[in-house]
C-alpha cells in the first residue's frame, strides 16, 4: 500500500519527467548526464520530493511532449511564468535520437545548475 502512496504523491510533474525520461528510453543515469544533473536530483524530481527551478523545468520544456508539457508550464504559470516568456528561447535544442550517445562528462556533485 505505502507503493500506492508514493505513486500518488509523485504530481503531475514527476509523472511528466518520468515520461520523458521513459520515452527517450534512457535510464536516470543517462538522463541525468544528457541534462547535467547530477543523478540523485531526477529520482528526487520524478518521486515528487522535491520539484525543479524555473531554469530546469524551462530546460526540460526542449524534450516534453503532450501532457508532459502542460504539467511543465502549469509548474512554469504557478511560478509566474507566462507562456509569451517562453516562445522566444522555444525549440533552440533538438531532443536527441533514440540509442544517441550520451555525454561522458560528470554531473556536478554540489547539485549547482550547468548550463545546457
Amino acid at each position: 500500500m505505502a507503493y500506492h502512496k508514493k505513486l500518488a504523491a509523485r504530481g503531475d510533474l514527476g509523472r511528466a519527467l518520468r515520461s520523458i525520461r521513459r520515452r527517450m528510453d534512457v535510464n536516470q543515469t543517462e538522463f541525468s548526464a544528457l541534462l547535467g544533473w547530477p543523478p540523485w536530483l531526477i529520482c528526487k524530481y520524478e518521486l515528487g520530493r522535491i520539484e525543479p527551478g524555473v531554469s530546469r523545468l524551462i530546460q526540460l520544456l526542449k524534450w516534453a511532449e503532450g501532457a508532459e508539457r502542460a504539467a511543465i508550464v502549469a509548474s512554469l504559470a504557478a511560478r509566474g511564468v507566462s507562456a509569451s516568456d517562453l516562445t522566444e528561447g522555444a525549440g533552440q535544442v533538438q531532443a536527441p535520437a533514440r540509442g544517441a550517445e550520451f555525454p561522458s562528462r560528470e554531473p556536478a556533485a554540489t547539485g549547482e545548475e550547468l548550463a545546457p
